[in-house]
């Protein structure tokens, strides 16, 4: 288990915030609290200087979703998010993507998938259910972002960069990216930068979830197996089946 590793859930109901912390515990999560509202986050420090990651339910418009990832931000700069709700249209998708989350998990899933789903986020891979990214897929076949204008930004990428957008599309955090690439974390850092510029992403999720269908999946090299910080997850951008 990834240790030490604050987690904080924001949930108003009083009974799911002691059914997601009874969960966490269970999976060997130690570190974790529980606040009611965005507003009691000021107030909230957490337990050690350790990763924090939010599990948070901030409301279903999207202008609540976009506020609520702003004000974690804000907050705790380079925290990790993940959405919690029971229903989320493609437009609020799109919204918490831009925002800036790093995953969403269905209200209604098992506990070992919300378990996983934590820890692949930590390990830096960007966990949406299996629905989100069918939905987004069609939209894309449905017209809604020109492939010709995507393929036209894929190809103002230099070399380098298209091979660190593979390991993106893997999953792959920037220290297994630098390693696997033969390149410094720093470097790799400057080509994520250049990426979503070119692409005109806003975070490097929306970035690999574009890109997945031209291919770019699984074209790069396979990082080491013995490396912890790519052990829990597939080769792809992490989507789960929650299922009940």
């Amino acid at each position: 288990m990834l240790n030490p590793t604050n987690i904080v859930i924001i949930e108003q109901n009083e009974i799911y915030r002691a059914g997601l912390l009874y969960v966490l515990h269970q999976g060997g999560f130690e570190n974790c609290s529980a606040i009611s509202s965005l507003e009691e986050l000021d107030s909230h420090a957490p337990a050690h200087s350790g990763k924090v990651l939010f599990l948070a339910e901030i409301g279903s418009d999207e202008e609540a979703i976009s506020a609520g990832i702003e004000f974690i931000n804000h907050a705790c700069p380079n925290a990790l998010i993940v959405i919690v709700s029971d229903f989320i249209s493609d437009r609020q998708i799109a919204t918490a993507l831009r925002a800036g989350a790093d995953g969403l998990v269905f209200k209604f899933v098992a506990p070992q998938v919300l378990t996983k789903s934590v820890e692949l986020v930590l390990l830096g891979q960007p966990v949406f259910p299996m629905q989100v990214v069918e939905a987004m897929q069609s939209r894309r076949s449905a017209g809604s972002v020109d492939p010709i204008e995507l393929r036209n930004a894929l190809d103002r990428l230099s070399k380098r960069e298209m091979e660190v957008l593979r390991y993106m599309c893997m999953g792959n955090a920037n220290k297994v990216i630098a390693r696997s690439a033969g390149i410094s974390e720093a470097t790799v850092k400057v080509h994520v930068k250049a990426i979503l510029r070119k692409l005109g992403a806003r975070n490097r999720t929306e970035a690999a979830l574009w890109a997945w269908p031209h291919g770019l999946s699984g074209d790069a090299p396979r990082p080491d197996r013995g490396d912890s910080s790519n052990a829990a997850g597939g080769h792809r951008v992490p989507v789960l089946h929650q299922d009940h």
